[in-house]
């Protein structure tokens, strides 16, 4: 589904990404881990497809094809879903409006009669107060864990086949958590989809139950495994890389 080979990406003169490679095939979940600044959220966002990153070397392919220089909207209207780490404010859009936006981008018009329903029922599965949909998107008024299940929202409106969440737990208490990782878990096992989860979280890597496990350091990937190497890391930390 997805294939990264030898990526290099910079940002004017600062390395971003150094001789990733990467492969994701349908039904699998990749847990990426490591320390700060590694170059994890660099990925997502290269994946994203940031215009302000630049490619030095390398490819990115989804279901074959060439992504490396599609654009964000393009990606997404392809079937990849990056959640945003800081999702960015929209005002005087409500979160309502985005979904009905997302929607209509993708070519789904025919979902809009049902939205309004569908739009509650997520909310409540999602523990998103009634008034969700009427805010204006990441203002002050929500909270940062509504920031993230409302990502998780958008991902489930719109049915991508691979989703990249770039630490989606954070700002959720524990039970919010396993609550949302089951959510996750379950729209991934469904129609062949696939994952890329950046995060530390032993409660959300325990229900996901990653296929592939990657390390990354110094903004490449220094070692890659299975699920035994996420617990080894989050028992003994990333010592063995300094």
């Amino acid at each position: 589904m997805l294939k990264i080979t030898n990526l290099t990406m910079t940002l004017e003169d600062q390395v971003l990404l150094e001789n990733i490679n990467l492969e994701v095939s349908k039904n699998e979940i990749h847990a990426i881990m490591g320390p700060k600044q590694s170059g994890k959220s660099h990925l997502a966002l290269s994946l994203l497809g940031n215009p302000n990153f630049s490619f030095k070397d390398g490819n990115i392919y989804f279901k074959r094809k060439s992504f490396s220089h599609k654009s964000i909207d393009k990606r997404n209207i392809a079937g990849v879903y990056v959640s945003f780490q800081t999702p960015p404010s929209i005002y005087g859009v409500s979160n309502f409006e985005l979904a009905k936006l997302s929607l209509k981008s993708h070519k789904k018009e025919k979902l809009l009669n049902a939205l309004e329903e569908k739009y509650r029922a997520l909310c409540k599965k999602l523990g998103l107060p009634k008034d969700h949909g009427d805010k204006v998107i990441n203002n002050e008024l929500m909270s940062e864990g509504d920031y993230r299940k409302n990502e998780i929202l958008q991902m489930l409106l719109i049915e991508p086949q691979l989703v990249v969440l770039d630490e989606i737990e954070i700002g959720l208490e524990d039970e919010e958590v396993i609550s949302l990782a089951k959510i996750i878990k379950e729209f991934i096992s469904k129609k062949s989809r696939s994952a890329i989860i950046i995060s530390q979280n032993k409660q959300l890597l325990d229900i996901l139950n990653p296929t592939h496990v990657h390390v990354m350091v110094n903004n490449t990937i220094k070692e890659k495994g299975s699920k035994e190497l996420y617990k080894r890391i989050i028992t003994d930390g990333y010592s063995q890389f300094s």
